[in-house]
């Protein structure tokens, strides 16, 4: 049982809560969708785009990119460390500043726009992103 908590429903409330707020956490999100691109998952990636971001840049824009994503991290030995940082946030939309450090020395920055769709966190597609 949770410390303070005096019944099983608390329990379970608080635990659903704590849950909820670990899977609406958008700097996860942003860290799940890099680490996705390092993988070279690029199906499971295209689910972490908004669908608008889909239909203006079409599929195989994005898919593309990231492509180009992924062999550049796998050219730099991986990621060896990822930073994010919330620079602007509004109820529905987080714009964060990102680093990676990779496995061979050199580092990339960028920023990333997300936007809560439907109480899911989803990035805002732009080629420029992931330069």
């Amino acid at each position: 049982m949770i410390s303070g908590c005096n019944t099983d429903f608390e329990t379970i409330h608080n635990c659903v809560a704590y849950a909820g707020c670990l899977t609406q956490n958008p700097e996860k999100k942003a860290e799940q969708l890099i680490k996705l691109i390092e993988q070279g998952d690029i199906d499971q990636t295209l689910k972490f785009f908004t669908s608008s971001s889909i239909r203006h840049f079409t599929n195989r824009n994005i898919t593309s990119t990231l492509s180009k994503k992924h062999n550049v991290i796998k050219q730099k030995g991986g990621i060896k460390y990822f930073s994010k940082k919330r620079i602007l946030m509004g109820k529905e939309f987080v714009k964060l500043k990102y680093s990676i450090d990779y496995n061979d020395g050199s580092w990339s920055g960028n920023y990333l726009d997300l936007y809560r769709k439907d109480g899911e966190w989803k990035a805002d597609f732009s080629p420029t992103s992931f330069d």
